[in-house]
């Protein structure tokens, strides 16, 4: 995907490996909800099902925004 300088709700986010579960993989999730210090993700592959789960941002690595959208599309989209 294209990557964003800022999150903007629906986007993908990367969040970097979790020491605490010593995992060698980061996470993905598309960003349901930015508030106060964290961020709520919408992901699967979570206790096999699809949850929300809060994520600090100093733990992302970025955002990324589907690449084939109609041009235009960003300036519909609401910036966090």
């Amino acid at each position: 995907g294209l990557p964003l300088a800022v999150p903007v709700y629906g986007c993908v986010v990367i969040v970097k490996p979790s020491k605490s579960t010593n995992s060698t993989t980061g996470h993905v999730g598309f960003l349901y909800e930015h508030a106060g210090k964290n961020m709520t993700l919408l992901g699967g592959n979570q206790g096999n099902r699809v949850c929300r789960s809060r994520f600090a941002p100093i733990n992302v690595l970025g955002y990324r925004w589907p690449s084939r959208l109609t041009p235009g599309a960003l300036s519909q989209t609401v910036w966090v």
